[in-house]
Formats: C-alpha cells, sequence, structure tokens
C-alpha cells in the first residue's frame, strides 16, 4: 500500500471521528464540546499537502506546509487551553471563562505560535515583521492625533 495513500486514510477516518463527536457531544451532557474546528482545518490542509508531489510548485508546497502547522499549533494551544483554563474555570466557579480572557490568551498563543513556525519553517526573520509593525503602528498613531483630539 502506497503511504501517501495509507496518510490520505487516516486523515479521512480523522476528519469523520471529530465530525461525528462534534453533535454527539453537543447533544450528550457528560460529553466535553472538544473545539477541534482548528483540527479538521490542519486535517485539510494536510491532505492538500501529502496530495500535491513536492516538485510540483514547491512555492505552494512550502506555504501548505507552514499553513498546516500554523493550524496544528493553533488547534494544539486551543485544545490545551480548554483543558487547562476552562474546564478548571467551569469547575472552579461554575460558569464558563470570560470571553475577553479567552480570546486575549488565544491570540497571544497563536501569535507566538506564528512567530516559530514562519522561524523555523518559513525562513522568515519574524524580528524585521515586529519592527516593521511597530513602526506602522507608530505612524498610524501620529496621523490619527488629528482626528482623535
Amino acid at each position: 500500500m502506497d503511504s501517501a495513500f495509507s496518510h490520505h486514510i487516516v486523515i479521512i477516518i480523522a476528519a469523520l471521528i471529530i465530525i461525528i463527536y462534534s453533535p454527539i457531544a453537543r447533544r450528550v451532557k457528560f460529553l466535553p464540546e472538544i473545539p477541534f474546528k482548528l483540527v479538521l482545518v490542519y486535517l485539510a490542509l494536510q491532505f492538500v499537502f501529502i496530495s500535491l508531489p513536492p516538485y510540483f510548485a514547491p512555492q505552494i508546497h512550502k506555504i501548505l506546509d507552514v499553513a498546516a502547522t500554523t493550524a496544528l499549533y493553533c488547534a494544539i494551544s486551543r485544545i490545551l487551553f480548554y483543558f487547562v483554563v476552562e474546564l478548571w474555570f467551569i469547575w472552579r466557579h461554575k460558569t464558563k471563562t470570560p470571553k475577553i480572557t479567552r480570546d486575549l490568551t488565544l491570540a497571544v498563543a497563536y501569535s507566538v505560535a506564528f512567530i516559530i513556525i514562519l522561524r523555523t519553517r518559513g525562513g522568515v526573520d519574524p524580528l524585521g515583521l515586529i519592527t516593521t509593525s511597530a513602526v506602522l503602528t507608530a505612524m498610524i498613531g501620529l496621523a490619527a492625533q488629528n482626528v482623535l483630539g
């Protein structure tokens, strides 16, 4: 059996399990509603990545590799946050985590993951991006002074 074919089968089975689990978890009270959407994005990107041969459009292959790895890291961050923070918060306070806390924490985690992936997989120096964005922010802030008052 071909290696790429077996990878395709594993990806399809994993995606089907996730797709089947999510509606069941919404109906059954004792099953946690695990956030699997980013895992599905990763599986879809990985499916396309494996389907394309590396010699066919190497730039697209590299972009797909970076995108799939980013989706995987973000999915891991989201699931870890769910199990470590959200479930603990529900258990401790009997209420959900505030949305602003969840969003800010995940934004920081996603940004760190993206910077690491750009450095390791993309071959991009993130220092130049951070410096450029800081200068651009300062320029926009100075330009908006008259508008903001």
